[in-house]
């Protein structure tokens, strides 16, 4: 996503949340840290807080497929596609290098397949994770919902590629409740395989191709604008401990917590004069947002399989070597992307006409225009 759309305060504010509940779970496989309930519980709000990154992430890429739209005519998949390669790919492929060389000092340990999987971003079909690449599942989901979403839009325009997400918000609760009744083989990867989580993306995809059509009616402002939205994000919280309870998660559960994700991030954008979206604004979650994803991609062999005695040392070196890669690789990839498109531009005039790929016209639409 562009440094423009990304840079959202108040969205920044629940990437910091998102990220502090991943490792607010993950902190619980520390050496030394008892538990007050099981394991079990305290790991649903790692779940919840990845939701929360889809849910955004599939209303960033919207808007600014859509944005690109309304300024340019067209959508490029060779722009977006090279835009997610420095944005995505060079950090996440950084970090599974220094995880090679890790592995051959007998720092951290690979089994099964970890490695390939990681790779070739198929960890969220892999059945036999261990714990070291075991959260690249969700960098998985992200990835292929990289490579097939930009397409639909371009296949399929606003409004039926709007349906296709609106459809997949009623598809994937089916799914997920017909895998675990009937397909107990494919139980390791439910909640996790893309068809089966692609429903918090989706929710993301329709709010930014729907959210001033929704703003129009009277209903939905009233809602946003009452305080019952405050009820709202413990509302979230309170359902995702409903996960140890597949029959509820799995069929309504998760399909709750991805709408009252998309509201609190409408509510957060429609009124930022707000208490609650100020909050979100404060500096320090801002800056931990921005830096989320390297700390999403360091923060887990360090929260186990590297030896610092446990808290609190295991959870500043994954902090420390998280900002290190955000500064020393992330923003580097970000400005050689720059260059790159400047000398493209430069050099390719005619590259950016062939990359684009126009979006259907409706026909009423071109009626009209004939």
């Amino acid at each position: 996503m562009s440094q423009r759309c990304a840079r959202i305060p108040q969205l920044d504010g629940l990437r910091a949340i998102s990220i502090s509940l991943v490792i607010f779970a993950h902190l619980f496989n520390s050496a030394g840290v008892s538990l007050p309930v099981s394991w079990f519980r305290w790991q649903m709000f790692s779940g919840l807080g990845v939701r929360v990154f889809f849910v955004i992430s599939g209303f960033l890429i919207t808007g600014l497929l859509l944005r690109e739209k309304e300024e340019c005519g067209s959508i490029s998949l060779l722009r977006f596609y090279g835009r997610r390669t420095f944005r995505i790919l060079v950090p996440y492929y950084v970090f599974l290098a220094v995880l090679i060389v890790a592995q051959a000092l007998h720092l951290v340990r690979f089994t099964g397949n970890d490695l390939l999987h990681a790779l070739t971003y198929t960890t969220n079909y892999q059945t036999d994770r261990s714990w070291v690449t075991g959260h690249c599942w969700s960098l998985a989901v992200e990835e292929q919902f990289y490579l097939l979403w930009p397409l639909a839009m371009v296949l399929l325009g606003k409004r039926r590629a709007a349906l296709a997400a609106l459809g997949m918000l009623f598809l994937a609760p089916v799914m997920r409740s017909f895998i675990w009744k009937f397909v107990p083989a494919m139980h390791p990867v439910l909640g996790i395989s893309f068809e089966t989580v692609a429903d918090a993306l989706a929710a993301g995809c329709l709010l930014a191709c729907a959210r001033e059509k929704l703003w129009t009616r009277t209903g939905y402002r009233a809602l946003l604008s009452s305080r019952w939205m405050l009820l709202v994000p413990p509302a979230v919280m309170g359902i995702s401990l409903f996960d140890a309870f597949p029959s509820i998660s799995y069929t309504v559960g998760y399909s709750l917590m991805n709408l009252g994700v998309a509201l609190i991030i409408d509510w957060t954008l429609r009124f930022p004069q707000k208490w609650t979206a100020r909050a979100l604004s404060l500096r320090p979650l801002v800056y931990v947002g921005s830096i989320s994803y390297s700390l999403y991609l360091w923060q887990q062999p360090f929260l186990e399989h590297v030896d610092l005695q446990g808290l609190p040392l295991n959870l500043v070196a994954a902090l420390a070597v998280a900002v290190l890669a955000h500064y020393a690789v992330e923003r580097p990839s970000l400005a050689l992307r720059v260059r790159v498109e400047e000398w493209a531009r430069s050099q390719f005039p005619q590259l950016r006409r062939r990359s684009r790929i126009a979006m259907p016209v409706p026909a009423e639409q071109a009626r009209a225009a004939a």
